[in-house]
């Protein structure tokens, strides 16, 4: 429900049960995005006769446009682990953002992205409200720029790229 509130919010329309759509693309042209996501929570478990039930920990940003140029567009999937890690995965994603709208006027993409993550972890070590004493968040940032893709990730959080030709789609590996 949180998220769903994040991605009206954000200006996307969520399609089907896990494609999104963004709002002011051309109907047609070679270079249309399709945005796919999955997400689910952990399994849940008994601990010494007591049922545990996890909660999604994930955190999703797609941001197109995106800064002050048309062109550019942020996408970030994070996931976060331990007691509090959904407090966490959306606390680095709120940095992440708000960083790389900063950094990216400044400096090159892949600076940017790298600045906007030291921010990120700078932040998190140093802000009392959220714990991440045992928890924590992976992370996997693409910031696409024209017809230029970077891609970081932070633990072992990947991306792969869906290429089509004709009606094969071919997996490239970014992270």
């Amino acid at each position: 429900k949180g998220h769903h509130r994040l991605l009206t919010r954000i200006g996307i329309d969520l399609t089907g049960r896990a494609q999104v759509l963004v709002r002011g693309q051309p109907k047609q042209g070679p270079h249309r995005l399709h945005i796919g996501f999955h997400t689910r929570k952990g399994s849940d478990t008994i601990v010494k006769g007591t049922l545990i039930r996890r909660r999604n920990q994930d955190s999703l940003a797609v941001l197109t446009p995106f800064g002050t140029t048309k062109s550019q567009s942020f996408f970030a999937v994070l996931d976060g682990h331990g007691e509090n890690g959904h407090h966490i995965s959306l606390f680095v994603m709120q940095i992440l953002v708000t960083g790389l709208k900063k950094f990216v006027l400044r400096f090159e993409p892949m600076r940017a992205l790298k600045e906007a993550c030291a921010l990120a972890n700078s932040e998190l070590s140093t802000n009392k409200k959220v714990d991440s004493y045992v928890s924590g968040t992976t992370a996997v940032l693409v910031l696409l720029t024209g017809r230029d893709l970077y891609c970081c990730n932070i633990g072992d959080s990947r991306c792969v790229l869906g290429r089509k030709f004709g009606d094969l789609v071919e997996a490239i590996s970014l992270s």
